[in-house]
This record gives structure tokens, C-alpha cells and sequence, in this order.
């Protein structure tokens, strides 16, 4: 668990971690089992953020944390949802929405629909609470194992294929991150916000799995990060309505 954990960080985050020197032709697969824990160091370090921006009013203090969460990310998921907003709401064939997914320049709908989210999430972080940014990447990342396992995965998307899991892998990442998120909810006395969100993110993460699925012809790497993005987007959301 510890190099999956390893493997995860390095490939999620931009924490200054010794380099993998050599790389195993699993490792990005077997890396999943960790992404629960790699959501909740995450979401620590969020929590740190918002406690060290809490001389700034909130919606700049929203704003700056969004930062954070993108500097902490590399912006990798938000990268991915851009490509995916550029392909998916293409009027054009399947097969041609995969390549315009893998093309790296920027259209018009990546630009809006970039643009929307980061609002959304900046507006939504002025209110946000330490309990939230820890449950939020957390749960994200867990849910996103359900896709990975059980998405259909396009064939010419060789992050897509390499952390592609068996059905029979996914229940212990998913045991895992419910646990993470149960304990965290419980100390933090959030149960009750926790089930909110957690039906918010699972409804999320197989609906949108499933339309990218059907307009891409398959899921990809991009298409994974545009369903941890939407469904942060959601959860955080849905807590500042609450």
C-alpha cells in the first residue's frame, strides 16, 4: 500500500516526493487502491490553506483556496475536464470527439465551461468549512474507482487503459474511502452533511461517467478528471446551498 500510495501522490499531486526510480508496468493500476487516501492528505492540506487565508475576506479567501487546490493538483483534473468539455458537447461523431479530447489546444467550450467551474468552486469555497475540503477530495476520489472498473475505457487512451481496474479490485479502495470519510465525518460531527454528499457525488460520478461514455465511445484519462471535478463542483455546491 505504501508505493501505491506513493505512485498515487506523485501522479495526483505536485508534493515534492522522491521520484519513482523504477516503475512497474501495474503501478498506475495498482495506485487506485490509494486515491482515498491521497484525497483526504489533500484535503488536509486544504484545511491547513483555509486556516492560514482566514485573515482575508471569504470570497477572497475562496478564491486563494481555489488556487491552492489547483497549484496542489498540478490542475491535472481541471485539464482534463476542459478536453472533455471541448469533445463531449461536439456536434461531431464519437470517434471524432475522442480526438478532439486528446488534442491539447483550448475551444471555445473548454473555455466556457472552464471558466463556469472555477467560478462555481471559488464562489462555493467563500463559505466552505475545514470538515468539508477534507470530505470532498476524498470522497471524489473514491467514487471515480466505480468508472475505473466498471467504465468502458476507449481503447486509444493508454492513461485510460493503464488504470483501468477489475471489478474485483474496486471494493477495497471503496471500503477504504468510506471508512476515511465515515471517520472524518464523525470526528468532525458531519455525518449528516457526509450523506448528503456522498449521494451528490455517487449520482454525479455514474451519470456523467455514463454520457462521456456514450459521447466519447469510452472512457479516457481526461474523462476521469472531469468526473472528480464535477462532482467536487457539486458537493461544494450543495454544502453552500445547505
Amino acid at each position: 500500500m505504501f508505493r501505491a500510495l506513493r505512485v498515487a501522490l506523485t501522479f495526483l499531486t505536485t508534493l515534492p516526493l522522491p521520484p519513482v526510480k523504477v516503475w512497474k508496468d501495474d503501478d498506475a493500476r495498482r495506485s487506485v487502491r490509494a486515491y482515498p487516501v491521497a484525497g483526504l492528505l489533500l484535503g488536509a492540506l486544504l484545511a491547513a490553506a483555509w486556516w492560514g487565508l482566514g485573515g482575508f475576506p471569504d470570497p477572497l479567501r475562496g478564491a486563494l483556496l481555489l488556487g491552492v487546490w489547483l497549484l496542489l493538483t498540478g490542475a491535472l483534473h481541471f485539464d482534463g475536464f476542459c478536453d472533455v468539455a471541448d469533445a463531449a458537447f461536439s456536434s461531431r461523431t464519437p470517434g471524432e470527439r475522442q480526438h478532439i479530447a486528446q488534442d491539447p489546444h483550448l475551444g471555445a467550450f473548454a473555455l466556457a465551461a472552464g471558466g463556469t467551474l472555477l467560478l462555481v468552486k471559488a464562489a462555493a469555497l467563500a463559505d466552505a468549512q475545514p470538515a468539508l475540503l477534507l470530505l470532498v477530495p476524498t470522497l471524489s476520489r473514491t467514487l471515480v474507482v466505480l468508472p475505473l472498473a466498471f467504465g468502458r475505457t476507449h481503447g486509444s487512451s493508454r492513461l485510460g487503459r493503464s488504470t483501468q481496474l477489475r471489478p474485483g479490485e474496486a471494493p477495497l479502495p471503496l471500503m477504504l474511502g468510506a471508512a476515511l470519510c465515515v471517520g472524518t465525518a464523525f470526528f468532525t460531527n458531519h455525518l449528516g452533511t457526509l450523506l448528503w454528499l456522498a449521494l451528490a457525488a455517487l449520482g454525479t460520478t455514474l451519470l456523467l461517467a455514463w454520457w462521456l461514455a456514450r459521447r466519447l465511445d469510452g472512457l479516457g484519462g481526461d474523462a476521469h478528471g472531469a468526473v472528480i471535478e464535477t462532482s467536487e463542483a457539486v458537493m461544494l455546491s450543495l454544502a453552500a446551498a445547505l
